[in-house]
């Protein structure tokens, strides 16, 4: 039957009944434009504002810190530009809010589908069309990065991980020219988020050792195509999608000038020192000391651009934000800060395919064992990354993938092959086992189960705190500025008129540390910090874990402390919401006059 269907044609049905699936399963969010991460709220504000009349290249939210020039962010308008068109050329057929439920719900599961094409692929440049029919379905049944891919999860997490899987289409396909293209699919990750410099860097170090060791002209070509094709592209990108002041800003937490200059340098001292160099000889020592160079060379050359960048993209942030906004961000986190089953979710997909990745190269022989190589050199790479990184987990357990189908496919020959019937049937669902989510389940009810009492991660922000019924009372007033805690200013902005003072969103540390302090104050200290930020309401949601977190805060009773136990400030003034309402606001008193 798998002879008569070809791979891209399974990994289409297996995407049409994920579709479906996922349709039916978040049908009201879909319909109630809910999102599942303040981050997927931002963006649809992102959007909205485009479709507004928000310049291209103004990439702030004005509607974030009003009087004190608006929030600056680091997102791409690659992200932005397909949402944005598709809610414009459906407007005049579903009207404005049928078409972002049209585009927001179905666009993350559109991004799926060349992952699931680009993972076939890879299994026939394996040389195993068993491997590109499972890669669909492995996929699907791993709810971790099926989850960067449902309805209305709209930031860029799917557009990396689909990215991150061209890239290593690319680097395995036979034609070194796909090269070319494997590294504009870096530059394009790139461009969207610096997360992507790790998988940029292993891949190039990748095709880098392969050259050291080999000495090939193909290998030297695929590596100088990969490094030429990032160092012109990512400009290019930089340029489009953020005009002139992208490409001289200094930046750590985005593509800038603090990465452009050290891929261009890259790029142009590699192929230079073996082209001045070769005349002595071409041998391992000599290409290895052309790559060490290099890579010290453009180190340098990003610490003298933006020296203030070796700290890393959260090294200047306040330490009120780090202690109660960034150490509660757990997909930013390692993977051990918090121990619960989500560790073996994470974990056992990538050690099955580290697993089947290193059986499959000592099986396989020739151009198919250089191919395994990459994949277990990938999935090594990426899967160390996930360790460090919780959120790039669903990159590591891609990377992974094809080791897992191996690991299934000959498992389930081994098994088969047994000749009694018991043995047989236990071997045989011992491999369907094998599925990363079957696999992780049990080891992660043993690790919640000898965890230590309250060494698990709670949700950062309830969900239920945002919705159309509880912002009814709100969306009755004018505009305005609103002093509220970091995780539900998104949904504020997204479901409401209204701006507010700070988001968790990094680049406005200065402001997010106020918020903070704010909140952990005692009232009378709090009142100057909320007069200051302009704000002339205040609102809270007390089931969110964020204001717990504030509650919490050492030093005695605070304004979290006092408004969650009904005590209201002189200078607040309750605000009526219905009784059901999960969310609670005052307004700001004026300033008495002296």
């Amino acid at each position: 039957m798998l002879r008569q269907i070809r791979p891209w044609q399974s990994a289409t049905l297996v995407w049409l009944l994920t579709l479906i699936i996922l349709l039916i399963w978040r049908w009201h969010d879909v319909l109630s434009l809910s999102s599942l991460d303040p981050d997927d709220a931002l963006r649809m504000v992102q959007v909205r504002d485009l479709l507004h009349g928000q310049a291209w290249w103004d990439i702030s939210q004005h509607r974030i810190n009003p009087t004190g020039g608006g929030g600056l962010m680091h997102w791409s308008r690659i992200v932005d530009a397909p949402l944005a068109f598709g809610i414009w050329a459906l407007t005049p057929i579903a009207g404005a809010h049928g078409a972002q439920i049209l585009v927001f719900g179905l666009w993350p599961m559109c991004i799926l589908l060349p992952l699931l094409l680009l993972m076939a692929r890879v299994g026939m440049l394996l040389d195993d069309r068993r491997i590109a029919h499972l890669a669909a379905p492995i996929i699907c049944t791993n709810f971790m990065v099926l989850y960067q891919f449902v309805p209305i999860r709209v930031d860029h997490h799917g557009w990396q991980i689909m990215l991150q899987a061209a890239m290593l289409c690319a680097i395995l396909s036979p034609r070194p020219w796909h090269t070319l293209w494997g590294g504009v699919a870096g530059a394009v990750l790139l461009a969207i988020s610096l997360e992507g410099l790790p998988v940029i860097t292993l891949f190039a170090g990748i095709l880098a050792i392969a050259w050291a060791w080999h000495g090939d002209g193909l290998r030297r070509q695929r590596l100088f195509a990969y490094l030429a094709a990032i160092a012109i592209s990512a400009p290019i990108l930089q340029f489009v999608t953020r005009g002139p002041a992208g490409i001289v800003s200094r930046w750590c937490d985005a593509l800038s000038l603090a990465w452009m200059v050290p891929l261009l340098v890259a790029a142009v001292l590699v192929p230079a020192l073996y082209f001045v160099t070769r005349r002595w000889g071409d041998g391992r020592i000599q290409r290895g000391a052309i790559l060490a160079v290099a890579a010290g060379v453009a180190s340098g050359a990003m610490l003298y651009v933006a020296p203030e960048c070796r700290a890393g993209p959260f090294g200047q942030l306040d330490p009120l934000v780090h202690d109660y906004w960034y150490a509660h961000v757990r997909e930013g986190l390692p993977v051990w800060n918090f121990i619960d089953g989500v560790m073996a979710f994470s974990l056992v997909p990538t050690i099955l395919g580290l697993v089947g990745s290193l059986l499959a190269w000592r099986a396989a022989s020739g151009a198919l064992r250089a191919r395994w190589l990459v994949i277990l050199a990938a999935v090594v790479g990426s899967g160390a990354v996930s360790i460090l990184v919780l959120r790039t987990q669903s990159a590591a357990h891609v990377m992974a993938l094809p080791g897992t189908a191996w690991l299934l496919i000959h498992g389930w020959q081994r098994a088969r092959a047994l000749h009694h019937a018991g043995p047989r049937i236990a071997a045989s669902l011992a491999c369907l086992a094998l599925f990363p989510p079957t696999a992780s389940a049990p080891v992660g009810m043993l690790i919640d189960a000898l965890s230590p009492s309250g060494a698990h991660a709670s949700d950062p922000i309830a969900r239920a705190c945002i919705t159309p019924a509880s912002v009814t009372a709100l969306n009755a007033l004018s505009p305005q500025l609103i002093f509220t805690p970091l995780d539900i200013a998104p949904g504020l902005l997204e479901r409401t008129p209204h701006a507010v003072v700070a988001t968790g969103h990094h680049r406005n540390n200065h402001i997010m540390a106020k918020v903070i302090r704010a909140f952990i104050s005692p009232a009378e200290q709090a009142q100057p910090l909320v007069r200051a930020s302009g704000a002339n309401m205040l609102v809270i949601c007390p089931s969110a874990q964020e204001i717990r977190n504030f509650a919490d805060a050492p030093g005695g009773d605070n304004l979290t402390d006092d408004l969650l136990a009904g005590r209201t400030p002189d200078w607040l003034s309750p605000y009526p919401l219905p009784a059901a309402s999960p969310l609670r606001a005052w307004w700001v008193r004026p300033q008495p006059a002296r």
